[in-house]
Formats: C-alpha cells, sequence, structure tokens
C-alpha cells in the first residue's frame, strides 16, 4: 500500500498560526503536523507516500526533504495548479496511487492514535472498495456524519447536518480501493458530498471505529485540547518515557522546580556528576519524559 496526504488547503481557520506557514508544517507537540502523520505511516510499513500539494508547495517540499532519509520512505509531489478539493487531488495522483489494490488518504488537519495497521486488517477481511475510519463524538454538527447498521456498513453519509442522526463522524483518514479511482472525476470534488454519499447508497461503504483519542486541529481552540489529548494518550501509552526509566543524574539539588504531566523542567540546578569538580555551575536542565 501507498498514502495520499492532502496538504492542499490554506488553512484560513487556523489562522493567525497560518499566514506565514503552510497548515501541514504548524509544530504540533514538537513536531510538524505532517511529520506526526509520516511517522505513523512509515511506522505502519507505508514508505510511499504523495503529498497533494496546493499551498506554498517550496515549503513544505524544503520540509519533507529531511524526513525522507528520516523515516525511510519515498516523498512525491503532486501539485495542483488550481483547487481541487478532496476527491480531486486523489484523481490527479491516479497513475502513483493505481501501483496498489489499496491506499491511505489523511486529511493534513487530524491528529489521532493512528491504529492503521488494525484498519488494514479490517479493510482486506471485508473486502472493502472504501473504508472510512469514524469516531464518536459529543457534537457531530461540524462533520461528516455517519449512519450506520450497526456492524459493518454505513448506511448513510450526510455532511455536516444540523440536526445530525447519529454521533458517528468521518475522520479524516480512508481506505480506498483503487477502483475508487474511477469514480472520482478530473475537475474539483468533494469526496464528503459527491462520493461517500454514493458508496453508501450504493452499500459499498465500510467504517472502522476509532477507540482511542481524536482531533479535529484545524482550528485554534481545537489545536489546543488537541495537544492536550495528544500528551495525554502519549503519557499512558508504551512510548511513554517514564522518569526511572531515564538517565538518572546524581548530586542535584533542585530549585524552583516544575513538574507538569509530561514534562520536568529544573531550574538552577547544581549538576556535578565529577567528585573532583570543587565549583558546580548552575544550570537549566529541560527533561521530555
Amino acid at each position: 500500500m501507498n498514502a495520499l496526504i492532502l496538504v492542499g488547503g490554506y488553512g484560513t481557520r487556523l489562522r493567525p498560526l497560518t499566514l506565514t506557514t503552510p497548515k501541514p508544517l504548524v509544530d504540533f507537540c514538537n513536531k510538524a503536523i505532517l511529520e506526526h502523520q509520516i511517522f505513523n505511516l512509515a511506522k505502519s510499513g507505508i514508505n510511499e507516500i504523495i503529498l497533494a500539494i496546493a499551498y506554498k508547495p517550496d515549503n513544505i517540499k524544503s520540509f519533507v526533504n529531511n524526513l525522507k532519509e528520516k523515516y525511510n520512505v519515498e516523498i512525491i509531489f503532486s501539485i495542483e495548479d488550481e483547487p481541487l478539493g478532496t476527491g480531486g487531488p486523489i484523481k490527479l495522483a491516479e497513475n502513483f496511487l493505481s501501483k496498489y489494490d489499496d491506499f491511505f488518504v489523511f486529511n493534513s488537519d487530524i491528529i489521532c492514535s493512528f491504529p492503521l495497521l488494525d484498519m488494514m486488517k479490517f479493510h482486506k477481511e471485508n473486502k472493502s472498495l472504501l473504508t472510512i475510519m469514524v469516531k464518536d463524538v459529543d457534537d457531530p454538527r461540524s462533520f461528516g456524519v455517519v449512519i450506520t447498521d450497526n456492524d459493518k456498513k454505513i448506511l448513510k453519509f450526510d455532511e455536516k447536518p444540523l440536526v445530525p442522526e447519529s454521533s458517528l463522524i468521518n475522520s479524516g483518514i480512508y481506505i480506498l480501493n483503487k477502483k475508487v479511482l474511477n469514480l472520482i472525476p478530473k475537475r474539483n470534488t468533494s469526496l464528503e458530498k459527491e462520493i461517500f454519499p454514493n458508496l453508501a447508497t450504493e452499500n459499498l461503504l465500510y467504517f472502522f471505529k476509532l477507540n482511542s483519542f481524536w482531533a479535529d486541529i484545524g482550528k485554534p481552540c481545537e489545536f489546543l485540547k488537541g495537544q492536550a489529548l495528544y500528551l495525554d494518550h502519549f503519557a499512558n501509552s508504551e512510548q511513554s518515557e517514564k522518569l526511572e526509566q531515564s538517565e538518572k543524574l546524581e548530586n542535584l539539588e533542585n530549585d524552583k522546580t516544575v513538574i507538569p504531566d509530561q514534562l520536568l523542567i529544573c531550574y538552577n540546578i547544581n549538576h556535578d556528576q565529577n567528585k573532583d569538580v570543587k565549583k558546580k555551575k548552575k544550570k537549566k536542565i529541560i527533561y521530555n519524559i
């Protein structure tokens, strides 16, 4: 499999952060949003990633060049001369995507636990044409709402309804079979308004439910909430580095120590690991936990 990430948007909802920086490159918990997504794709065995770019392509190209070697992935750029919505960029990259039977599509402004291997397994076991990762939320009115048969199929897809029939929403991560490429026209196309509803009507749309954290970080308030959710998930996951597993320094004298959940910041630490050193030097040491 390979993957396509939709990084073509202008990020107007996330201003002022995106006035000078493309949204995918905005820093989110010490990594660009785009790097979080590339890292999780690479970790799941996806080593070819297509970036559908429209806004500030040179900035994005320059940034991801460093990630190719870091994550051992091939990154291909698909440049839009004009905005193509959420479906058009997929059609534009058809030559790359059709090399495999199935491929991922990511929106660029979502963060979650990325259970991609489980989603891939579900998609293949059900021989799905198109699988949408869905999430149960408190207020679904700002999202694409899915009505399901409570098993595997999506019966109806309703984009941003005033009166939602369900609390399950489109999370912005999909797996498409390459046959879907034949259903997308060569123009500005909306997956959510044109492709998904038609497939749901034909009983061809599957859903994979996400049971852990998820956030749409395309707005400033949600961006901040997303960081809190991410850090909380990270602190409780197996990847979290516990303090007792970190480097232990002896002869430390703490002054004005601040200890949040994921960060230990010590000011004016007297750090002396050499007993022969007569004069201790004061430092500021920051530990990511």
